[in-house]
């Protein structure tokens, strides 16, 4: 985490932009047409802010790098990483996506964050809901957190 936060602070120059964003989205928060396979509707607003629109795509597409990979994508009627950006451009108009290592580092980095803060309140007993084990939110957060790293430093 403390090598990302570094990267990030130097690295985190690029042109202001900003749109509503959603905070949390990813397919589990959508509700898809199952006839024609589009998106009807979107869920859980609460994280909702005005914010750069590549911070949602980079959230969206974390399962590229951490959850998807013991699935075939393909049978399951969902695109490879490159192909979903490749959407991503054509329907938002955009010629390109630039800094595309950033938004998902800075994604993977406040998932981790997230996810470090919730097994905290977990030791401290003050979370409203069951969370999973402990130890395996604090493994999950330094996997993503040691991803996005390396999505960084290869870049």
């Amino acid at each position: 985490m403390d090598l990302l936060s570094i990267w990030l602070k130097e690295n985190s120059i690029i042109e202001d932009e900003f749109a509503i964003a959603h905070g949390d989205y990813r397919l589990g928060n959508t509700i898809i047409d199952k006839n024609s396979s589009t998106v009807i509707g979107v869920l859980d607003w609460e994280l909702s802010t005005l914010g750069h629109p590549l911070a949602d795509l980079g959230y969206y597409c974390i399962p590229y790098r951490y959850g998807f990979e013991d699935l075939n994508l393909k049978q399951l009627g969902i695109p490879s990483e490159e192909k979903f950006l490749e959407l991503y451009m054509k329907f938002s108009g955009r010629s390109s996506i630039p800094n595309w290592p950033l938004f998902l580092s800075f994604a993977l980095f406040r998932s981790a964050a997230i996810i470090f803060g919730v097994a905290a309140r977990t030791l401290l007993g003050n979370v409203s809901s069951e969370s999973s084990n402990v130890f395996e939110q604090i493994k999950r957060a330094e996997d993503m957190a040691r991803i996005g790293y390396s999505i960084c430093s290869n870049s």
